[in-house]
């Protein structure tokens, strides 16, 4: 979500039984990506966090643009040192465009209700058309975290949930140029005399 806090911030009592207060922002939603229903963009509404740093409280700045990926409980948006609290501008611009797309996907996969499930061996089948299944030798393929941080589970035009094939191709078009290259040295340095 993009919101971008206005001039005001308010210190409140918090309502539940702790009595801790809490900084509450009132904030102007640009995008939201995940989380609220469609058609909160554009709304203000409050974003809540603890009153100290201490506390996992975060400050925003005024009339900035943020990324923030909060947590929504009860109707209640609240941010704290946990979660991420981004400045906008200091995004590359790549990133901001990634961000937006493939934030789209995921919402839809959501909608969809896309599930990763886990499995060790090879040859395991997702059991739904709603799951993506990952498997011990996509690790072994690529190595540790590639899946991790290339893919997603998305939904297709028919509602399946699948494994975002191109940008597998393209990453691992990528991770073989690089280990060819790696082994290209490797092999030239050994050949020396």
């Amino acid at each position: 979500m993009v919101p971008t806090p206005p001039t005001r911030e308010v210190i409140i009592r918090d309502e539940s039984k702790t009595g801790l207060e809490h900084r509450r922002y009132r904030i102007k939603i640009h995008k939201i990506f995940k989380g609220f229903k469609a058609g909160t963009d554009k709304e203000k509404l409050y974003l809540y966090s603890a009153m100290d740093e201490a506390l996992c409280g975060v400050k925003l700045a005024n009339r900035k643009t943020y990324l923030i990926i909060g947590t929504v409980s009860n109707g209640r948006l609240t941010v704290s040192l946990c979660d991420r609290v981004i400045p906008w501008k200091t995004l590359p611009r790549i990133e901001r465009r990634n961000i937006k797309k493939n934030m789209k996907l995921a919402t839809s996969s959501c909608e969809v209700g896309c599930k990763v499930t886990s499995c060790p061996w090879e040859d395991c089948l997702p059991k739904s058309r709603k799951e993506c299944t990952w498997t011990g030798e996509m690790e072994r393929a690529y190595g540790v975290g590639f899946y991790r941080e290339n893919v997603m589970c998305v939904a297709d035009r028919r509602g399946d949930c699948n494994w975002n094939v191109g940008a597998i191709k393209k990453q691992s078009k990528k991770h073989r140029r690089r280990r060819h290259n790696h082994q290209d040295g490797r092999n030239a340095h050994h050949s020396l005399p």
